[in-house]
């Protein structure tokens, strides 16, 4: 999950998932309700977080798995661990195509469904370019903080070496 400070809660899949059906539910009873869709979004908002905390955890488990850390963590066999993955997967894809019929044949402006998926891919996009951005940035600050101590310990070297030949210099 992610809170206003964009730190990197850890959720684990599980949990995720029962906060996207959770969300997905909110959103069902408020259209059903015949809420405006500004009333809706919140709760829209909250079931794409979901899903993007389950679909992230579902990878770093997947990783953790690969490292061989699943061993101690989880219990679970590998088939109930792909089966699960698979039905939550598919229920996801069944909410998201629900979710799309809502906003399309619901009493709400037309387009609103593709406009949300267009603004959603370029927010993604944007995220993850800030995301390399600062990467680099961290990647350059750490080769240039290496250069400027080599630098630094070869002007200290260079001048303790002028120093003792100072010091050696015959004097007249």
């Amino acid at each position: 999950m992610h809170n206003e400070n964009t730190e990197i809660i850890l959720i684990d899949p599980i949990t995720a998932f029962g906060v996207a059906t959770t969300a997905f539910k909110g959103i069902k009873a408020l259209v059903n309700a015949g809420r405006e869709v500004e009333d809706v979004t919140s709760q829209i908002g909250k079931w794409f977080g979901a899903v993007a905390d389950y679909q992230h955890a579902a990878s770093e488990k997947k990783k953790s798995n690969e490292r061989g850390i699943k061993k101690f963590l989880a219990p679970q066999s590998v088939e109930q661990e792909a089966l699960d993955y698979v039905m939550n997967k598919k229920k996801l894809a069944e909410m998201e195509k629900e979710l799309k019929d809502m906003l399309t044949w619901g009493n709400y402006p037309a387009g609103i469904y593709e406009e949300m998926i267009q603004a959603r891919r370029r927010i993604k996009r944007e995220r993850e370019q800030e995301v390399h951005r600062r990467e680099r940035a961290k990647r350059e600050l750490i080769t240039y903080s290496i250069y400027g101590t080599i630098l630094a310990v070869m002007l200290g070297i260079l001048w303790w070496l002028t120093g003792l030949l100072i010091e050696m210099w015959p004097k007249s």
